[in-house]
């Protein structure tokens, strides 16, 4: 097992893991964000982190994107021409998470619109409601809102880990990229199997 240990509370975070992003027949199924989740296997190691933190009545915070048309929208981008023209996350099915990491009853979720995570949304507010300081980050995208995501945390002063095989991305290079070069400047990157192990001995 790894040397490290969790800084006060750790919280699990599940980002992204709806029905237009990484659901079959949404809209980012073109895009391949389904394919990647289940290329990666990231699904049934997020089932087994949740199992985990409910076993140990541990906080656990799911994050979707649903469009706001009243936040602006930058002009320049690839992303934000996508979003422009496809409008994701604009119904109540696109932002359904998908059944396989389905919320309970008193699990929030939180709403944001664009990348970060804190953006337009009230994750701090919720996080600093269950005491949170650890985020276990899973969930899409590595290079986007994983990554944007991170950054937001650790300038609020959270603690972030990383379980390497519980994130992906539809673009692999984009995700070993920025799990080898940009996010271990700013987190922990672990395994879902260690995670596992610390919470159970938590």
């Amino acid at each position: 097992m790894a040397d490290w240990k969790f800084i006060g509370k750790p919280t699990l975070l599940v980002l992204d893991l709806q029905h237009d992003i990484v659901g079959t027949g949404g809209k980012g199924e073109p895009m391949g964000f389904p394919k990647a989740c289940r290329e990666s296997g990231i699904i049934p190691r997020v089932q087994s982190l949740l199992k985990a933190f409910r076993d140990k009545k541990l906080p656990v915070v799911y994050v979707v994107a649903e469009f706001n048309p009243t936040v602006p929208e930058p002009v320049y981008g690839k992303f934000y021409e996508y979003m422009r023209a496809e409008r994701p996350c604009a119904t109540q099915k696109g932002t359904e998470i998908i059944t396989e990491v389905a919320p309970l009853w008193n699990e929030p979720v939180v709403r944001k619109w664009n990348i970060g995570i804190f953006s337009n949304s009230r994750l701090d507010q919720v996080l600093k409601h269950y005491g949170a300081e650890t985020l276990i980050f899973t969930g899409v995208a590595t290079n986007l809102v994983v990554h944007i995501g991170a950054v937001q945390a650790t300038d609020l002063g959270y603690n972030v880990i990383v379980p390497a095989d519980a994130v992906t991305s539809n673009d692999k290079e984009a995700h070993e990229y920025t799990m080898s070069k940009v996010l271990p400047l700013i987190t922990l990157i672990s395994t879902t199997e260690e995670v596992l192990a610390k919470v159970k001995s938590y």
